[in-house]
């Protein structure tokens, strides 16, 4: 699909054909994120259960967590179209015994860059949302000895978030929280990091990636 190659494309006519009548914000701010690895941790703990001479086990990946960016046009004082970009990530390390006695340091990192569209509600200090998500994955190893890490890895897929929101305003900004699920509207086929850590075969490996956590975010200007 080329959708999520023109998702930017549409933001930002999106923007253009609205901010004749509304107030435009930046937003920039933190995500918090647990994701629900099902088959990837089980891969890794097949890895666990499999090495010899293990000095560090593999711990499960959940908590992701990195920045969001974006913009919110307010359409009045009520609703508003957001967009954005956030890159989070998670990182775990093992460690094992080589053939020459030395310890060898693996480190795995799963990297996520969404981006998303969608429309806001507010009444007073509450609201809620609904975003569409271009999620792309990417794992990526730290081989023994690579100078930088490898991608293994790499596919997209979209998702629906729906959020909750706080936002409390001043005269010059407003803040807000934000906690979210999301939920995926596909899966994706993680046969490749089995066959990269546990030499598995070519079997799909579907993984359902939905997860929940908070945006703490912040918007310039006076709000209306």
């Amino acid at each position: 699909m080329m959708i999520h190659k023109k998702l930017p494309i549409i933001v930002l006519l999106a923007f253009a054909a609205c901010k004749v009548s509304g107030q435009f914000n930046v937003k920039i701010g933190y995500n918090a994120q647990y994701t629900v690895f099902n088959k990837t941790n089980q891969l890794f703990e097949q890895y666990n259960k499999n090495t010899s001479d293990l000095s560090l086990q593999f711990e499960k990946f959940h908590f992701m967590h990195g920045l969001e960016l974006g913009g919110r046009l307010m359409l009045g004082k009520r609703t508003a179209l957001d967009a954005g970009f956030t890159s989070l990530f998670t990182t775990d390390n093992g460690s094992a015994r080589n053939v020459g006695g030395t310890i060898a340091n693996d480190e795995w990192r799963i990297s996520q860059r969404v981006l998303s569209l969608g429309l806001e509600n507010y009444y007073r200090i509450f609201g809620f949302g609904i975003q569409l998500g271009n999620i792309k994955t990417n794992y990526l190893r730290d081989f023994p000895g690579a100078k930088s890490k490898l991608s293994v890895y790499s596919e997209s897929y979209y998702n629906l978030r729906f959020s909750l929101i706080f936002q409390a305003k001043t005269g010059r900004n407003a803040f807000a929280l934000k906690p979210y699920y999301n939920y995926p509207l596909s899966s994706i086929n993680i046969a490749t990091v089995d066959r990269s850590l546990n030499a598995g075969g070519n079997v799909p490996i579907q993984e359902n990636l939905s997860s929940y956590g908070i945006a703490i975010v912040f918007y310039n200007r006076p709000q209306i």
